[in-house]
């Protein structure tokens, strides 16, 4: 799943510059996750998957940080979305 979601990222936005990637862009990210269509009918992308989502670019940022490819991980301090619990 991982290598989807990096691979749909590169896909578009593949030439933005790693100092773009922000707190406020990964948030505005969320948004448009939140928007797409899910796996049922007439339904949305649920917080979890787009939590997920935000989660395997976050790792790759930390981890070029690490390496010391960017200076530093923009996205510290991004709040997840809130999980929902299934109604009974």
């Amino acid at each position: 799943r991982s290598k989807n979601v990096i691979k749909d990222f590169n896909k578009t936005y593949g030439n933005l510059e790693p100092n773009k990637i922000t707190i406020e862009f990964l948030t505005s990210l969320q948004k448009t996750l939140k928007k797409r269509p899910g796996k049922k009918l007439d339904s949305k992308l649920s917080n979890s998957s787009v939590n997920k989502t935000t989660e395997a670019i976050c790792a790759v940022l930390n981890f070029s940080a690490e390496l010391k490819r960017i200076p530093f991980s923009p996205v510290a301090g991004l709040n997840k979305l809130p999980m929902t619990s299934p109604s009974l």
